[in-house]
């Protein structure tokens, strides 16, 4: 079972619950427990936080990529954005 998920977001206001209401979605979709569901969420949190935070480009304008893969004893989160 190898399942994934990629949004593509440019950092704004409700950009968090966008994408965290997209990840709880594919997560449950694919019947994980809700425990997992939750740590996956705050792991993807911060991530953000930290890239919106420390990942600009000189324009000032960022846009992220964020991957989750499920494979059948992990689950991957790639977070990455375009900085100079």
């Amino acid at each position: 079972m190898k399942k994934s998920l990629k949004i593509e977001v440019k950092p704004s206001t409700g950009m968090l619950q966008d994408v965290s209401g997209k990840t709880d979605d594919f997560l449950k979709s694919i019947g994980l427990p809700d425990k997992t569901v939750v740590a996956q969420n705050a792991i993807l949190k911060e991530l953000i936080k930290n890239a919106t935070r420390y990942g600009k480009s000189s324009s000032g304008q960022s846009s992220m990529t964020i991957r989750v893969d499920i494979s059948a004893d992990s689950i991957t989160v790639e977070l990455s954005n375009a900085v100079d």
